[in-house]
């Protein structure tokens, strides 16, 4: 029977050791447990991810209308993971108000171009404009936003009348100012239609820069409805543009190989009767002429939107082009359907040698008189014809008459007077002597 040990002496630690340590050394002991609470606090905050910026707001603007209400909602269409992709409509007194247009007005949600895709051509293009107004305004998420740098300027206040003297292709053409004296020169203005990309001619002369499918069509399209014609015109923006890549748009920088080109909307006083349903639907009013030349072209089928970036300047009428383009796609008009545009090949008997030539010479003397387009002016009474019945173009001078030749006192006059007069209308040319046309009627001055 021995004696029980005596309990261990306790000595209190010394001030300042904590956590098992003793002036900075380890004491090899294991620390305590975590508590129940600790561990739940633990997780939790691994796992918890912080709210994006403007995301409670933009969840507290939804619960506001949505939530425990009758709502529509519209199924669109589902993504590639069979998600549903659809349209929410709640009810604002006697309307219905869509929820994506309300949160994307309101800067609390951005603009999805591949599920907007899905939606119909109306609603796409709301949801895109209010994105840009609310970029503009610098709402919420937008809060702070710098639009980019485009080489694009807008136009401000210039709007002009004149007659169209050349069509350069789909979606060029010149117009001859009336504010300026007439036959002048200087009155000539080289306008681009806004928003839009005609297919181009290419180059004749070059076997590898053959003309895209329907090119010809939409520049005889639009010489047949403005020539000679009296248009309204809207200056809408300038852009600098690459002298190498066509339209396709280069930094300011590289000013060497670039040019500006100045857009506007084109519009005419009165539709043709062969526009038919074509012509837009808009009323005109004292301000706003009837027919946009942009829209007749896309709702033929004869050009495409350009593919504007945000901020881009770009037609004042985007909306209704886009509406138009919508309906050629629809109905696969021009260079949306499947079919290939009638083949034509005009010879041009000023590039042939001679003896191909002659091999026209019994056609050209078959007929006095021919019909003919006049392509180009050269002088006061040079010009070159396109006679589309015997596929070939012709060199012309007018019998009788010398008008003043290169760098004589009144030559460009003469040359601007006959390119308003005659250029690119249809005329009757006779042929009153062998091989010599002497005389020329000119059709719908």
């Amino acid at each position: 029977m021995g004696r029980r040990p005596p309990n261990p002496t306790v000595v209190a630690e010394p001030e300042g050791t904590t956590n098992g340590t003793t002036n900075g050394d380890d004491s090899g002991e294991a620390p305590a447990p975590l508590t129940t609470a600790q561990r739940l606090a633990a997780s939790t905050a691994s796992t918890e991810v912080p709210p994006d910026r403007f995301g409670r707001e933009a969840k507290h603007f939804t619960e506001t209308r949505v939530l425990n209400r009758d709502v529509r909602i519209v199924v669109e269409g589902t993504d590639s993971f069979s998600n549903i992709i659809g349209s929410v409509y709640y009810p604002d007194g006697d309307t219905a108000k869509d929820l994506s247009l309300e949160l994307v007005e309101n800067g609390l949600a951005k603009y999805v171009e591949w599920s907007a895709n899905m939606l119909d051509v109306e609603v796409k293009i709301k949801l895109k404009n209010a994105e840009l107004q609310a970029k503009k305004e610098q709402l919420r998420i937008w809060t702070g936003f710098k639009p980019p740098v485009t080489n694009s300027k807008p136009i401000h206040d210039q709007k002009f009348t004149g007659k169209v003297v050349e069509v350069v292709s789909g979606d060029c053409i010149i117009v001859a100012d009336d504010a300026a004296p007439y036959g002048s020169p200087s009155a000539e203005r080289r306008v681009n239609l806004s928003s839009i990309r005609a297919p181009k001619l290419g180059n004749p002369r070059r076997e590898d820069n053959k003309p895209d499918k329907f090119a010809r069509e939409s520049k005889e399209f639009l010489r047949t409805r403005l020539i000679g014609k009296q248009v309204t015109v809207e200056m809408e923006y300038s852009r600098r543009i690459s002298t190498m890549d066509g339209q396709n748009a280069v930094p300011v920088m590289n000013s060497a190989d670039t040019r500006v080109l100045d857009y506007g909307s084109v519009f005419l006083g009165s539709p043709s009767p062969a526009d038919g349903d074509d012509t837009s639907s808009a009323p005109s009013t004292g301000t706003q002429p009837k027919i946009n030349v942009a829209e007749l072209l896309l709702s033929r089928g004869f050009a495409e939107i350009s593919k504007h970036r945000d901020y881009e300047e770009r037609s004042h009428y985007f909306d209704a082009l886009l509406a138009a383009h919508s309906r050629a796609e629809k109905a696969k008009k021009g260079i949306h359907s499947d079919k290939l545009p009638p083949v034509m090949h005009i010879t041009d008997l000023t590039m042939v040698n001679s003896k191909k030539a002659k091999d026209f010479l019994p056609f050209l003397q078959r007929n006095r008189r021919h019909t003919a387009v006049v392509e180009y002016v050269f002088s006061g009474h040079r010009f070159k014809l396109t006679i589309p019945k015997e596929t070939c173009s012709i060199a012309f001078s007018l019998s009788g008459v010398r008008c003043p030749g290169k760098d004589e006192p009144y030559s460009s006059e003469a040359i601007a007077l006959m390119r308003r007069m005659i250029l690119q209308r249809d005329v009757e040319v006779w042929r009153l002597l062998p091989l010599c046309f002497v005389h020329i009627s000119i059709f719908n001055i």
